[in-house]
């Protein structure tokens, strides 16, 4: 495999698994502990609060389509220019 290519597939890889980790987080469950719902643990008072930070999502995508452009563009080396090609 040439440089490029293996570089394109790594970073479409890259981007897939970022993009799976944004969806995992986005779907996920909270877990938001009620204090009425356990009346005889007194230690339960706070709930959690989570901000999601899109910026896994953003990263992967944009790794994605780079991987994909660099994989379609790359060239090999043996092949020749398509002007010296033989038909």
């Amino acid at each position: 495999m040439q440089f490029g290519r293996l570089h394109g597939i790594a970073l479409a890889v890259l981007g897939l698994l970022l993009i799976s980790v944004q969806i995992v987080f986005a779907f996920a469950g909270s877990t938001d502990i009620n204090p009425a719902a356990h009346p005889a643990s007194s230690a339960v008072t706070a709930q959690q609060s989570h901000h999601l930070s899109p910026l896994a999502g953003i990263i992967g995508a944009a790794s994605l389509v780079t991987g994909l452009a660099i994989f379609a563009t790359a060239r090999r080396r043996d092949e020749p220019e398509p002007q010296h090609a033989v038909k």
